[in-house]
């Protein structure tokens, strides 16, 4: 018992055949369909759609990209390109410029913190100079070591 004719077989595609036609998912396809976008062929027992509304549905996808090319190379709207895409790519602009300065910022402080870092370093060593200096030589040698540190007690405050 056959359930379709022959020649109803060939104008159908299937969900599937039509996804990979449209280069979409078989969910798309679905959705398309309930959309009204392409026909569901009910004659068949497996899901499938008429290739009369493939076809055109592929058709308006061929002209709304060719429409698309076409308004993007002329020279009015090549030169004007930014305009057209500014809403879309504003927000994206805004966060950019906004971590950019982030970024400025950041960076600001880790040069204060390593300049921060070598100074104290740099009292560090001469802390340990100063310490070395008081511990060793002569009793004249040590004395002129504290007067020196006291010296440099004040210069700090």
């Amino acid at each position: 018992m056959e359930s379709e004719h022959p020649e109803q077989v060939s104008d159908v595609a299937a969900y599937n055949q039509a996804a990979k036609a449209l280069g979409v998912s078989r969910k798309t396809i679905e959705r398309m369909v309930k959309d009204g976008r392409l026909e569901r062929d009910t004659s068949c027992d497996y899901a499938a759609v008429t290739k009369a509304s493939l076809v055109v549905e592929m058709e308006r996808r061929r002209l709304d990209l060719s429409r698309l090319t076409q308004a993007l190379s002329t020279p009015a709207v090549s030169q004007n390109a930014p305009a057209i895409f500014r809403a879309q790519f504003e927000p994206l602009l805004d966060r950019l410029a906004a971590a950019q300065a982030e970024a400025a910022d950041a960076k600001a402080q880790v040069r204060q913190l390593e300049e921060r870092a070598q100074s104290l370093q740099e009292a560090d060593r001469e802390r340990a100079e100063l310490v070395a200096q008081l511990l060793a030589g002569s009793w004249s040698e040590r004395r002129a070591a504290r007067k020196a540190a006291l010296a440099q007690l004040h210069r700090a405050a």
